[in-house]
């Protein structure tokens, strides 16, 4: 009975924590002021359901080590005395190990995901040591401190789960609360169940919505540069199946990123904020709980949300996991991803929806197969570079960190690497041929469909590889839009435009509204044919510990780009130049200090917004009545 009583109590106790936390994510997140009372409930129902199974889990560790005491004080006392002995030889290792088992099993997986991604450059690099090939990993000292630190974190959980509830019954004080069961355990289990029934019929019955706007599948291929795709000039066909996703869809042949990797840019277009404002400007920061994502507007209007992603970056780790009703977390690229995205579309696809995919393939170590690795490669390469070997990361260290260690890459190299690069993105484009189709002819025609990508890929261009620049090559971008019903199906927009858009046009197609301030404005009026409403320059930044901080500007034809940390400006006439080989910061001066100027407006803007919004002071200059002018007749200020 006490066993009971005890496991009864654990996983009340789990409920009422489980709504204590869902409710504290509720006030920081500021659902009320936002009026987002549907997505209030919702987390605190996934809150409750989660610490639910946490508590049922812990629950059962220790009615595990109660059991055993509790039988052992039944008969004679030289019995009792027997089974102590035996039971104490058996019993309790087979408790404690049991607690320590599911606190190093929990511990492993984090672990492992730790390893796995964090430290992935260190396991993926090959060291000759000992006449043999070892991961770099083996000999890392990062790699040996965060095992050390999983290892005693989950021997100090384990052993807790074993000891604490022992010294709780052995204590007079527990006793007494043991004793105290029968008065409280009833009330207190009957208030936590009614709590997590609350919290799962109200926004059932009372905040249902009932969205009239299109349902909705975003595709984020990542690493896809523009300049790559044959349907945006690459003069091999690497693309056929997005080239014919693209003539039923508008395409802007001038999108942009606002940063040049994976985490900074999704939660740029998934927020339609910069960077800056977000606190999101490099891959080692998280996105703030109370910034408001696409998944939260849809839900909140009545969608079901589910995003199936293959990268790390954008899991609940660095705060993009919000609003999802349904995730999965690794999708294990393409080929897994798309039967799930098939099978939850078959389940759900006659409720309204909102769909997010993002698919890893195109990445390094770009082409995976033989087939796709020899498609384009057109000269006799008798050099060693191997990105799945590492060496590019390798060789940006060596540029970044002047590490010492690392390959050089030659203009052979470099050559090779594309032609690996552009087989990479046939291989994604044949995975996806079949999808796309199924996408077009088997969706209704009135679903809204978006392919884009985070950032491009440079490949010595500038002297450098992989993506942490702000050149064209690497913020250039494929976007495109089927517009519900076909609208303007087959139309392309040479103006350059900004992914910070994307999220404003998405809302605007399907007549929904984001209560919280966004940084972009809908496209939906340029597609229509509304010039006005156009604003002519992008802005994207970045910012990491090893390369300082780096900003760029562009409109129609030239772009500016600055590097704080050395001192750098370059202007490029990118219309007339795409690669961006001949620097003119010296020759148009007039051009150069107009972005400069409006650049550092606006910078001074986005770290004023940050400040407002994080509740911090910053150090950023104070706008002068000529600026807010300027700013004002761009259309970044209201």
């Amino acid at each position: 009975m006490r066993s009971i009583s005890l496991f009864l109590t654990a996983v009340a106790g789990a409920i009422l924590f489980g709504i204590v936390s869902g409710a504290s994510e509720v006030i920081e997140q500021s659902y009320a002021s936002l009026g987002f009372w549907r997505n209030a409930f919702l987390v605190l129902r996934e809150h409750a359901l989660r610490f639910t199974a946490y508590g049922a889990l812990f629950a059962a560790a220790v009615v595990i080590v109660h059991a055993f005491p509790a039988r052992r004080a039944q008969g004679s006392k030289n019995d009792q005395s027997d089974r102590s002995d035996r039971g104490g030889r058996t019993a309790r290792p087979v408790a404690s190990s049991f607690a320590l088992v599911s606190a190093l099993s929990f511990f492993a997986l984090r672990g492992y995901q730790a390893n796995r991604y964090d430290l992935r450059l260190a396991w993926v690099t090959k060291s000759d040591r000992f006449g043999g090939h070892f991961p770099e990993a083996l000999f890392d000292g990062a790699v040996w401190r965060t095992n050390a630190a999983i290892t005693l974190g989950a021997l100090a959980l384990g052993l807790g789960l074993y000891f604490l509830p022992l010294l709780i019954a052995r204590a007079s004080a527990g006793r007494a609360l043991l004793r105290a069961g029968a008065g409280w355990l009833p009330p207190l289990r009957f208030a936590a169940c009614g709590l997590l029934i609350a919290t799962i019929v109200i926004p059932t019955i009372f905040f249902r919505a009932k969205p009239q706007g299109p349902s909705v599948v975003w595709i984020s291929l990542d690493t896809l540069r523009a300049d790559f795709l044959s349907g945006y000039g690459y003069k091999d066909e690497t693309s056929p199946a997005l080239d014919a996703f693209a003539s039923q869809s508008v395409v802007f042949e001038k999108a942009y990123s606002q940063a040049p990797s994976t985490l900074p840019s999704h939660s740029s277009f998934l927020t339609s904020r910069y960077p800056t404002v977000n606190l999101v400007t490099e891959e080692t920061k998280r996105l703030p709980p109370w910034r408001v994502l696409a998944m939260e507007i849809f839900r909140e209007a009545g969608y079901r949300t589910a995003g199936i992603v293959d990268t790390p970056f954008l899991t609940a780790k660095y705060g993009l996991q919000q609003g999802y009703d349904d995730f999965v977390p690794r999708g294990n690229r393409a080929l897994s991803i798309i039967p799930r995205a098939k099978e939850w579309l078959a389940r759900h696809g006659n409720e309204p929806y909102f769909l997010f995919l993002h698919m890893y393939d195109i990445h390094s170590p770009y082409a995976r197969d033989a087939k796709y690795k020899e498609m384009f490669l057109d000269f006799d390469y008798r050099g060693d570079i191997d990105p799945a070997r590492g060496h590019l990361g390798l060789f940006r260290r060596k540029l970044d960190r002047d590490a010492g260690q690392g390959y050089e890459i030659d203009e052979d190299d470099a050559r090779y690497l594309k032609t690996m690069y552009a087989g990479g993105i046939r291989r994604a484009d044949d995975i996806l041929a079949e999808f796309l189709s199924y996408l077009r002819n088997e969706l209704p025609a009135g679903t809204l469909l978006i392919l884009t990508s985070d950032h491009g890929e440079e490949f010595m261009e500038h002297g450098t590889v992989l993506h942490s620049e702000l050149y064209r090559t690497i913020t250039h971008v494929p976007l495109m839009i089927r517009l519900p019903g076909g609208e303007a199906a087959g139309s392309r927009f040479p103006r350059s435009v900004g992914l910070i858009d994307l999220l404003p046009t998405v809302l605007d197609v399907c007549g929904l509204t984001n209560p919280a301030p966004m940084s972009g404005r809908s496209l939906l009026p340029l597609i229509r044919g509304e010039n006005d409403a156009y604003r002519p320059y992008v802005f994207s930044e970045f910012e990491h510990k090893t390369v300082g901080r780096r900003l760029s500007v562009l409109d129609d034809r030239y772009h500016l780009v600055v590097d704080r940390k050395k001192g750098t400006h370059e202007l490029y006439r990118h219309d007339a130049d795409p690669y961006e080989q001949r620097d003119l910061w010296h020759v148009e001066t007039g051009v150069a200090d107009s972005l400069l100027s409006l650049l550092e407006a606006w910078e001074a803007h986005v770290l004023t917004e940050r400040g407002e919004e994080a509740g911090r002071d910053v150090d950023a200059p104070a706008l002068d009545p000529e600026t807010v002018r300027e700013l004002k007749a761009f259309g970044y200020l209201d």
